[in-house]
């Protein structure tokens, strides 16, 4: 190696140790790898997306968008602040109800509403 250079660093994640002796099953070891490597809100966050219409409906769905999930607080975009308005005052709670019946209470706790910045 040049000097100056400094050595690679190699991701080594923890598993489990029954998942080193060939006990445990490729299901049970993405959890804790996506935990390891700091992705399991943004694997949640695909599912939201993917199931979006179905949680929030037809109409809501059309409006809104799932932004960003961290520590359970899950940011819905809406494209325009007539919606934003409206979905504030009469279906914010609605919405963090629907989504927790969908996804878990453990998954999102809190809704937050912004207009999307991508609009």
């Amino acid at each position: 190696m040049p000097p100056g250079v400094p050595p690679k660093r190699r991701f080594t994640p923890r598993l489990p140790p029954a998942a080193l002796d060939g006990g445990m099953s490729i299901g049970r070891l993405i959890g804790p790898l996506l935990k390891t490597i700091k992705l399991e809100e943004q694997s949640r966050l695909g599912v939201l997306v993917e199931k979006w219409e179905a949680a929030m409906g037809k109409a809501v769905a059309a409006h809104t968008r799932a932004g960003r999930l961290m520590n359970g607080e899950l940011t819905v975009f809406v494209d325009s602040s007539v919606w934003l308005s409206e979905l504030q005052r009469y279906a914010q709670r609605e919405m963090l109800a629907n989504l927790q019946k969908a996804f878990g209470a453990e998954t999102i706790h809190k809704v937050r509403l912004q207009l999307d910045p991508g609009q």
